[in-house]
């Protein structure tokens, strides 16, 4: 499983951390306000265990025994990561979070990764790389478009 991670480019504390494999359904930004509820470790992880198991049945291409159960516990260990403040949004291939101050932003994303890997892709070598360098000119050509 491969990984790698982006910053925002107003926020340094704001990671996302994007993925070769797809992740299972978990409830996205605008989903989770609709519900009430903040993705962070006061969120009811059970109640957001058992809405992922249920959009995620036979969409994930990872089929798991006891898969709320599994999801309940990656949630858990997602949510109390140290440095991890909450879950910002959740698409097919990526996370993003929002990182402590006081944390090492990079760190935290290597950490993130390494959560998805240990409940989903564990039977894969884990590849996680960082934020690739860009040139000058790159970065012109993306604040010109």
């Amino acid at each position: 499983m491969k990984a790698t991670t982006s910053t925002s480019s107003h926020c340094p504390q704001h990671r996302s951390v994007h993925f070769d494999r797809e992740l299972p359904v978990l409830l996205s930004r605008n989903a989770a306000w609709e519900r009430g509820i903040v993705l962070d470790r006061s969120a009811p992880i059970d109640r957001l265990a058992a809405y992922a198991a249920r959009h995620s049945q036979g969409r994930f291409p990872v089929e798991l025994v006891g898969l709320r159960n599994t999801l309940a516990d990656f949630l858990t260990d997602l949510l109390f990561l140290p440095g991890l403040e909450s879950i910002l949004d959740c698409t097919r291939y990526s996370l993003s979070v929002k990182v402590g101050v006081c944390f090492d932003a990079m760190t935290v994303a290597e950490g993130v990764a390494r959560v998805v890997h240990q409940h989903f892709f564990e039977s894969e070598r884990f590849d996680f790389s960082p934020e690739p360098k860009r040139n000058k000119e790159e970065q012109y050509d993306d604040q010109a478009a």
